[in-house]
């Protein structure tokens, strides 16, 4: 049906439902011209450099107060503002606080690290209690702590927390044109799923997104 339908399989990720059927992601270019992303090669060098590191290493040590932690409703306020700093445009408003106190309350759960009592990275999971499967999501670490692995360490703890809430699959829908985020999911044993073509509106442009999953 979707073959008829001119649609195209962009990116797949076994385990997608309830840790046991595939899932699909599926494109379909009203315009052709959106099918071609001229930044392509660019794209494909970085994937190669990202899948040139060591796995299952951070690279820097964590010091006790870079602790990962949950974060509330009481924080919405200040991860706003982080995402804010992190990001020029978004495809969600995580830069509005009742956006995100809302998802708290439904199917989202928020991760920070902070230093010297100040929030400096996030990142979040989005839960489908249905499929059992979660998206990790939202990664924003200020420029002053990139580089010590604040994204691994969020990650490593994200995955704990979603294993022992019972989901099967992570997954990740990423941008193509960061090696730090890419760098990451392979160095915590993800495995690619393929590349969405000109997917999403994030940091002031239309940018293409890779699919990272891992079985948990």
């Amino acid at each position: 049906y979707f073959l008829v339908q001119n649609y195209e399989l962009e990116a797949r990720v076994p385990g997608f439902d309830r840790g046991i059927n595939e899932g699909f992601f599926l494109g379909k270019f009203l315009d052709e011209a959106r099918a071609v992303d001229q930044r392509a090669p660019d794209q494909e060098n970085i994937l190669k450099s990202a899948q040139k590191v060591s796995l299952g290493r951070s690279g820097k040590k964590d010091r006790p107060h870079a602790k990962v932690s949950i974060l509330g409703e009481e924080d919405s306020g200040e991860l706003a503002q982080l995402y804010g700093k992190v990001f020029e445009s978004y495809p969600f408003p995580i830069f509005d606080p009742r956006y995100l106190k809302k998802t708290m309350k439904e199917h989202v759960a928020y991760y920070g690290i902070r230093r010297n009592g100040k929030l400096v990275a996030a990142a979040s999971a989005e839960m489908n209690e249905r499929l059992k499967n979660v998206e990790m999501t939202d990664f924003a670490t200020l420029n002053s702590e990139r580089g010590k692995g604040a994204a691994f360490r969020l990650l490593n703890a994200m995955e704990e927390d979603m294993g022992k809430r019972g989901f099967c699959t992570a997954y990740t829908i990423c941008r193509a044109l960061s090696l730090g985020i890419n760098r990451t999911f392979f160095k915590a044993n993800y495995q690619h799923g393929g590349t969405l073509v000109n997917n999403t509106h994030i940091a002031g442009q239309i940018e293409s997104m890779q699919v990272w999953y891992k079985a948990l």
